[in-house]
C-alpha cells in the first residue's frame, strides 16, 4: 500500500542502489583492462637511486656532488650550473620544463642540461644511454 503512493520515489531509490553497486563492482581491480594496469603500474619502471645516477655520470666525467632534498625526491647538481638531475621517489610528470634544453626522462630520473657546450651534452647523452641500458 505504501509503495502504491510513492512509485517514483521507489524507482529513484532503486536506481541509486543499482548505480552505487555498479560503481563498486566495476572499480574492483579484476575488472580493469590489462592496458590500464600496465600504464598505471609504477613498479614496472626501473627505479634508480641517487648513487646509481652519480656513478653513471661520474664515469663520463660529470660529477654531481651537490644534492638538494625535497619531499618528492632529490636534485643532484655539479660544477656545471646548466646541468641538474632530479631523482624522484615515485613517478614523474612528463611535461618538459624548458623546451630549448636537453631533457630526458629515464624511469624515476629527469636529466636536464641547458648549456651550449656540445662536449658536455655528448657526455650527458652518454650517461642517459648508460642509465637506460642498465
Amino acid at each position: 500500500m505504501l509503495v502504491e503512493h510513492f512509485p517514483v520515489s521507489v524507482g529513484v531509490v532503486l536506481g541509486i542502489v543499482v548505480a552505487v553497486t555498479a560503481i563498486f563492482v566495476f572499480s574492483m581491480p579484476m575488472y580493469r583492462s590489462p592496458i590500464d594496469r600496465t600504464m598505471l603500474d609504477l613498479s614496472a619502471r626501473h627505479h634508480y637511486s641517487a648513487a646509481d645516477v652519480r656513478h653513471a655520470f661520474s664515469i663520463r666525467g660529470l660529477r654531481l656532488p651537490a644534492a638538494t632534498a625535497a619531499n618528492t625526491g632529490i636534485t643532484l647538481g655539479g660544477t656545471d650550473p646548466d646541468l641538474y638531475v632530479f631523482v624522484g621517489k615515485g613517478g614523474l610528470d612528463s611535461a618538459p620544463r624548458d623546451r630549448t634544453a636537453f631533457e630526458q626522462r629515464v624511469g624515476n630520473v629527469l636529466v636536464h642540461y641547458g648549456g651550449a657546450d656540445r662536449g658536455v651534452l655528448a657526455r650527458v647523452r652518454a650517461a642517459v644511454a648508460a642509465l637506460r641500458g642498465s
